[in-house]
C-alpha cells in the first residue's frame, strides 16, 4: 500500500471543514436536502450563528479617527499643538491633574482668581507666584516645543514609510522622556504652591474651582463635587472641560 504523510493537527482542523462546505455545495447544486424547509426566523437564527470570520461586518466600521488624516501632525490637533507650544497645562488632557484634582492649586488658575478678586494674596505671595508661573511656563514652552518637532518626526517616518522598529522605539522613546519633563515641570509647580499658600487659601481655591461644595467644611473628602457639574465664572467652559476630562 502506498505511503502517506502524517497529517498534522491544523489539517485536522481544517479537513472536516472542507468537507461541510463541499456537502452543503453538493446539496444546493443538485436539489437534495435532508432537512424540512426552514421558514425565515429559522433561516435568520442560521444565519446569526456563522462564525465571525465568515460574515462582513459592512455596518459601523468608520474610524472615530476619520478626518485626522489630514492633521500636519497626526497624533496631534492644533488645539493640543497650540497649547504644547504655548506652555499650557491643558496638553494631553492636563499635565496637572494628580495635583490639581487632589487639592494642590495651580499658579496660573492662583493669578486669574486674584485678578477676578475672588481670591486675596498679600504682595509677598503674589510676587512669588507670578515668578513661579513665569519660571513653569518658560521652562514648559521649551520642552513643549521638542515634544512637536519629534511627533513631527515621528509622523514624518510614516509618512515617508521610512520607519523601522529601531527607528521607531528611539522615536517614541524621545517624545517619552520630553513628555515626562514636561509633566514634571507642571506638578512641580503645584507642589511649590502649597509652600506659598495658606490652608485657608488652598480652600477657597478648590471652591473657588469647584472640586468642593462651598458650605462644606474644609478637608471634608465627602464634600468634593464633580467640576464638569460647575464652571466657575470667568473660565472658558470648552477649555475647563478639557482639562477636567469632562464629556
Amino acid at each position: 500500500m502506498p505511503e502517506f504523510p502524517p497529517i498534522s493537527a491544523k489539517q485536522w482542523i481544517i479537513i472536516p471543514f472542507l468537507m461541510l462546505i463541499a456537502i452543503v455545495h453538493f446539496d444546493a447544486t443538485h436539489g437534495f436536502s435532508h432537512q424540512p424547509a426552514l421558514n425565515n426566523d429559522e433561516s435568520a437564527r442560521l444565519v446569526a450563528m456563522k462564525p465571525s470570520f465568515i460574515v462582513s461586518d459592512t455596518v459601523g466600521n468608520k474610524s472615530p479617527y476619520a478626518g485626522q488624516q489630514t492633521r500636519s501632525i497626526k497624533a496631534l490637533s492644533q488645539q493640543e499643538t497650540e497649547a504644547i507650544l504655548a506652555g499650557s497645562g491643558m496638553a494631553f488632557g492636563g499635565m496637572a491633574k494628580a495635583a490639581e484634582l487632589n487639592g494642590y492649586p495651580g499658579p496660573k488658575h492662583v493669578l486669574e482668581l486674584y485678578e477676578a478678586d475672588r481670591m486675596d494674596l498679600h504682595d509677598e505671595q503674589l510676587s512669588q507666584i507670578r515668578t513661579l508661573f513665569e519660571e513653569m511656563r518658560e521652562e514648559a514652552i521649551g520642552v513643549g516645543g521638542v515634544i512637536v518637532d519629534l511627533e513631527r518626526e515621528l509622523d514624518a517616518l510614516f509618512v515617508k514609510r521610512t520607519v523601522t522598529p529601531e527607528l521607531l522605539e528611539r522615536a517614541i522613546t524621545q517624545i517619552g522622556t520630553q513628555k515626562a519633563k514636561l509633566r514634571n515641570i507642571h506638578l512641580q509647580a503645584h507642589l511649590r504652591m502649597m509652600n506659598i499658600l495658606t490652608p485657608e487659601q488652598i480652600h477657597i481655591y478648590n471652591v473657588e474651582r469647584g472640586y468642593v461644595l462651598e458650605s462644606a467644611k474644609e478637608g471634608t473628602e465627602s464634600s468634593s463635587a464633580d467640576p464638569c457639574d460647575r464652571v466657575p465664572d470667568g473660565h472658558d467652559p470648552v477649555m475647563w472641560r478639557m482639562h477636567n476630562g469632562c464629556n
